[in-house]
């Protein structure tokens, strides 16, 4: 690899350090990371674009290097890699304060192909797919079959929230995935960057931390309290707590032979928990939303 990044970037380095298919090595006291990188060539340049504009007005997110042929993507191995910059190399762990901070940056209603902001739509394809895919796997995952109705149920339930509903709010940098283990090296990666509405984040956050036993209705309660929340983003707030992603994240990192299936059981344990919180986030909400009544969460 260090002949590569020689060849390609020419940059000399004499101590890559590697963790799979990721490579940190320091030229002239500058941290730099190679690493594979599977999204298609026209999200990535939107990506490139959004990284430059935002160095640009000094926000400071890990700077993507083109190689000597002026392209992102660097094909070694016959893999796709992309090389960044570190800017922000601190591996404490974000807080609820990080997140605020990072939604304070300016609304951006551009960098179109990097908007994420139709979750309805998304989610029904995610459905399906996750249909068909089921009834292929058989009798392989226990946990998954016994568990699945239960979930596609919630994600119904917050796809039905959606219909008919004005999604035409104003839109910020977020990110693809924000959890309590989430670094600030991980919260300014521009291949982590979306737009999307502000309350992305935060609720990827509380839904992972739940699970953590590191969030409860309490840091909800609060953060509700201070984060000048309009009426519109109370609901879709609402949506997307009600859209059970760590249940569908992991599924997925089982499929792929990542995780084990008795991860499951740490979700399983904790649903009737999660569903109560769901009920106690729902009557905060109610008064001030539009929020219909949902009978399986009211009866908790």
């Amino acid at each position: 690899m260090k002949n590569a990044i020689n060849y390609y970037y020419n940059l000399v380095t004499y101590d890559i350090r590697q963790s799979g298919k990721k490579y940190r090595f320091t030229v002239d006291n500058n941290e730099y990371l190679l690493c594979l990188c599977e999204y298609d060539l026209e999200e990535l340049e939107e990506i490139y674009k959004l990284n430059n504009f935002l160095l640009q007005i000094n926000v400071y997110n890990h700077q993507i290097i083109l190689n000597v042929n002026n392209q992102i993507i660097t094909m070694i191995n016959n893999e796709p890699y992309i090389l960044m910059r570190i800017l922000i190399n601190e591996n404490r762990k974000i807080d609820i304060n990080d997140i605020l901070l990072f939604n304070n940056l300016p609304m951006y209603n551009y960098f179109l192909k990097l908007r994420k902001n139709n979750w309805r739509d998304f989610w029904i394809r995610k459905v399906d797919y996750f249909e068909y895919q089921i009834s292929e796997i058989g009798t392989d995952y226990t946990l998954i079959k016994e568990s699945f109705s239960y979930f596609i149920g919630m994600t119904e339930t917050a796809i039905a929230l959606l219909y008919d509903y004005d999604l035409d709010y104003n839109y910020i940098i977020t990110h693809r995935r924000v959890t309590t283990e989430s670094t600030l090296y991980d919260l300014y990666n521009p291949l982590n960057l979306i737009i999307d509405n502000k309350i992305r984040d935060i609720c990827e956050y509380f839904k992972d931390g739940f699970f953590k036993n590191k969030i409860n209705i309490i840091d909800i309660k609060n953060y509700l309290r201070i984060s000048n929340l309009n009426s519109e983003e109370m609901y879709l707030f609402y949506v997307r707590m009600l859209y059970p992603s760590f249940y569908f994240d992991l599924y997925e990192n089982i499929i792929r032979g990542l995780s084990n299936e008795k991860e499951l059981l740490k979700i399983i344990d904790k649903i009737d928990d999660y569903q109560k919180l769901l009920k106690e986030i729902f009557w905060i909400l109610k008064p001030i939303t539009n929020l219909p009544d949902i009978e399986w969460i009211i009866k908790t």
